[in-house]
C-alpha cells in the first residue's frame, strides 16, 4: 500500500526549501570580475535545485506525486543571497571565484496548489 500522498510529500510542500552552497567560476582569460560573480552565484543556484530535485527523485516513491513535485520545482522560483565571495588561484584553472550563496527555492504555487487539491 502507498503512503499516503501529503505524508510522503510533506517536506516538498513547505513555502521554501533554503540551502546554503558553494558556486564556481574558474577562468583563464583574465575575464571581468564582476562577471564571474555572476556566474558563480548561477551555479549556485544550478547545484541548489539540482540537490533538491535529486532529493525528491531518491525519496519519493509514489511516481505519481514525483512527477508532480518535479514539475513544481523545475517552475520555482529562486532567490540567491551572497554569503561570501572569495578568489581562489588554481595552477590548471586559473582565477577562481568562489561564492557561497544562500539559495531560496520557492516551488510553482499554482502546481503546489494543484497538488494539495489532489
Amino acid at each position: 500500500m502507498d503512503p499516503p500522498v501529503v505524508e510522503e510529500a510533506s517536506p516538498y510542500l513547505t513555502n521554501a526549501y533554503v540551502l546554503e552552497i558553494e558556486g564556481m567560476d574558474c577562468r583563464n582569460d583574465g575575464g571581468a570580475w564582476l562577471s564571474q560573480v555572476g556566474s558563480a552565484m548561477a551555479d549556485s543556484k544550478r547545484k541548489a535545485l539540482d540537490r533538491v530535485l535529486g532529493d525528491i527523485r531518491t525519496r519519493t516513491k509514489n511516481p505519481g506525486l514525483r512527477r508532480e513535485l518535479l514539475a513544481a520545482y523545475n517552475n520555482a522560483t529562486l532567490d540567491t543571497r551572497t554569503l561570501r565571495v572569495q578568489q581562489k588561484l588554481d595552477p590548471e584553472r586559473g582565477t577562481c571565484c568562489v561564492a557561497l550563496c544562500r539559495v531560496e527555492i520557492r516551488p510553482d504555487p499554482a502546481r503546489m496548489g494543484k497538488l494539495l487539491r489532489k
